[in-house]
């Protein structure tokens, strides 16, 4: 089976109208535009496919790379992956295990792969215990109890005595929604106006991946462009591309031809140091969880990676441009 990785980026078409559409819109257009043309021809890399059907994937553990198949017409598939625009094929919200399994299984030794982890972990302590940052976090907290009032029932869910609860919070979303639009409700907009944005300056950490795993990045890219040998639908080829739900024929297939292999795509990145890609060591705070019940996921899964209950705030992993 082969497979096709898609990276969102605006087309001609798309351009014109100036439309905005999701992850999930984006496949679903993909899909309907190759059931409304087929067949048709593509080459990819001077090799030539007839293309007559299409089917949406995903789901799964591991996640899939591609989240279209584009069916053959000799009953094989050419599979398609498709992100939010700048979003990529990269990796998010992991905690220790999952960081520590992708580096190994990209050949690093066990040992290495743990210090590795073991560094991060080091990078996220020592931001959290920062004077800036504790202040910031510390401050957001204070400014969310000021605003919902300290009988407010988020203020015991979050707190167990004097330090945060991470690893067994649990919001109904009737209180997340109710914190929420108490923010919203601030007349200094701290929280914003429209929707929550908070104006606390809580930082992320970022550490370049080639100079952490010098001789094993490129391997590194190999699997978390392509997919590793666990993954259901691994990605032969990147196509840079959002499909129109308007779009032509031509520009279809023009599109799905400006693929370029996995392999070319690992050593541009290798290759070039202004594209080398980053871990992202990303905070949820305490006070983020308390209006977003995904929000609250991520604060719980960073328990997994690491976190200060005295501040309350804690760290996943990704990679990242």
């Amino acid at each position: 089976m082969r497979m096709v990785r898609l990276l969102d980026t605006e087309d001609s078409a798309m351009k014109n109208n100036n439309e905005t559409i999701s992850g999930q819109t984006n496949e679903r257009n993909l899909v309907a535009a190759v059931e409304k043309y087929q067949p048709f021809e593509i080459t990819l890399y001077g090799k030539k496919y007839m293309i007559v059907g299409s089917r949406q994937l995903g789901g799964g553990n591991p996640e899939p790379k591609a989240d279209v198949a584009l069916k053959l017409k000799n009953n094989k598939e050419i599979g398609i992956s498709m992100k939010k625009p700048n979003f990529g094929f990269f990796e998010s919200w992991m905690n220790a295990d999952k960081t520590l399994n992708m580096l190994i299984s990209v050949g690093i030794e066990k040992k290495e792969a743990q210090n590795i982890v073991n560094s991060l972990k080091a990078k996220a302590k020592k931001m959290s215990e920062s004077a800036t940052f504790k202040k910031e976090v510390i401050s957001e907290y204070d400014t969310m109890i000021e605003l919902v009032g300290k009988s407010h029932k988020i203020a015991k869910i979050l707190k167990s005595g004097s330090t945060f609860n991470i690893k067994d919070i649990s919001i109904p979303s009737t209180v997340a929604e109710n914190v929420a639009s108490l923010l919203l409700k601030d007349k200094e907009h701290r929280f914003g106006s429209l929707k929550i944005a908070s104006s606390f300056k809580i930082e992320n950490v970022y550490l370049p991946l080639n100079v952490l795993l010098g001789t094993n990045y490129s391997a590194f890219l190999q699997k978390v462009i392509g997919g590793g040998d666990t993954n259901p639908y691994k990605a032969e080829y990147i196509l840079q591309s959002t499909i129109s739900s308007s779009i032509t024929e031509s520009n279809l297939i023009k599109e799905i031809e400006s693929s370029i292999s996995v392999k070319d795509a690992v050593k541009k990145y290798s290759a070039d140091d202004s594209t080398s890609l980053n871990f992202r060591l990303r905070p949820i705070t305490a006070v983020r969880a308390a209006y977003s019940s995904t929000n609250s996921g991520k604060y719980k899964k960073g328990f997994q990676f690491y976190s200060d209950q005295n501040i309350g705030v804690s760290w996943t992993v990704h990679v990242a441009k």
